[in-house]
């Protein structure tokens, strides 16, 4: 459809035979346009140092009014019908733990935006292929993200919903943060103090700030991304403290998966603060907004009947090979590496990993810092990825 709509007659059409070097044409001239339009729409992008923000007042709708697309983009269309309704062997008696997997590849980008380095989502049923969607805002993806809930709850189906983005902080910035322990006063923290608004404008460094007020000491967040000081958020890392007036500045996640970076980072190469800030923010809102989701591994380690979000790692896999950006090929992956682990019967022995972990870090990880789905086998992650293809 991409490469039909490239001419200028809309009404063109292609008759005749269609020869296999003409579809290699087609695509790579779709791909071209669709990476020059994707580099116009960043150079038009606003400076982040004057954001507008227009965040849903409580008499609004909980997405807000919807982004209005330029004349070169598409609406979010919806989803192609997805089976996962339980009608045909009720849940307990299935195989499977789940009947849809999602995986996203989340953005704290300050404007809308497609392509490279945006929020990637994709989507499989128990036996369908992977669906992939990108969304040029967060508000956009959430609403994307809760009609496959609404779609699978109706279905009577259950999703593993898996973001990335850290779920949660090193053990004891809960207290400084919000005065309490645990995970849900730092979502509730967070939650209340971002605003997001409907073209992605947003306020994370300010909220970085405000949350470092807690501390004695420069820190912990830095990365000040805009151009104006922002006092209370310094632009390099600070050098001590971490572990004494500072919390430490891994969780055990990011011990166990070196890779993974800090969540204190919030600019700069594989920065990843700023996508926990507006992340959590999301879901604490979508959680507030149901009844029918759990988080993993706060909330559950895979029992029930609820929805469940969880923290997942892409680079953990290698992407699914084509054409699609990065993004998209590692959620593809992700996607497809949970059902068939869930397919095999082993995914529940992912879910319940926490438990195995001793009693100090078990608690840490449960209460506080939450984990990464599938970073305690790695390699048997990687191969049930590479089993799916």
């Amino acid at each position: 459809d991409q490469a039909i709509l490239l001419g200028s007659d809309p009404s063109a059409r292609f008759t005749g035979k269609v020869t296999v070097p003409d579809v290699e044409r087609l695509k790579h001239q779709a791909f071209a346009e669709i990476r020059d339009r994707e580099i116009r729409s960043l150079l038009a992008r606003p400076d982040e140092d004057e954001p507008s923000l227009s965040v849903p007042s409580a008499t609004s709708s909980p997405m807000g009014s919807a982004t209005p697309m330029a004349a070169t983009e598409r609406p979010l269309e919806p989803a192609r019908p997805m089976n996962f309704g339980s009608d045909r062997v009720p849940l307990e008696e299935n195989a499977t733990l789940f009947h849809g997997y999602v995986a996203v590849d989340w953005s704290s980008n300050g404007a809308p935006v497609r392509g490279a380095n945006s929020i990637w989502v994709a989507v499989c049923d128990k036996d369908g292929p992977v669906e992939l969607k990108n969304p040029d805002t967060r508000q956009e993806a959430i609403k994307y993200i809760e009609a496959l809930l609404d779609e699978a709850t109706a279905q009577g189906g259950r999703l593993l919903c898996g973001f990335d983005f850290s779920f949660g902080y090193p053990q004891g910035a809960a207290r400084k943060f919000a005065g309490g322990d645990g995970w849900e006063v730092v979502w509730a923290q967070i939650a209340g103090h971002i605003e997001d608004g409907p073209n992605n404008a947003n306020n994370r460094f300010q909220v970085a700030a405000r949350l470092n007020q807690g501390f004695d000491v420069e820190g912990p967040f830095w990365g000040n991304g805009l151009k104006r000081d922002i006092d209370g958020l310094p632009r390099k890392r600070p050098q001590d403290g971490w572990g004494g007036n500072l919390p430490r500045s891994l969780r055990h996640a990011e011990e166990v998966v070196p890779r993974a970076q800090e969540v204190w980072k919030l600019n700069g190469a594989g920065s990843v603060g700023g996508q926990a800030l507006t992340g959590i923010a999301a879901l604490e809102r979508l959680r507030q907004r149901r009844d029918d989701v759990c988080v993993w591994p706060f909330e559950t380690l895979g029992e029930g009947s609820a929805h469940v979000l969880a923290e997942i790692y892409p680079s953990l896999i290698d992407p699914f090979p084509g054409n699609e950006v990065l993004d998209a090929r590692q959620v593809k992956a992700v996607a497809m590496a949970l059902r068939e682990l869930d397919r095999r019967g082993e995914l529940e022995r992912y879910l319940q990993a926490p438990n195995d972990m001793p009693d100090q870090v078990r608690h840490q990880v449960r209460h506080e810092e939450g984990a990464i789905l599938g970073m305690h086998d790695r390699e048997g992650f990687r191969a049930a990825a590479s089993n799916a293809r």
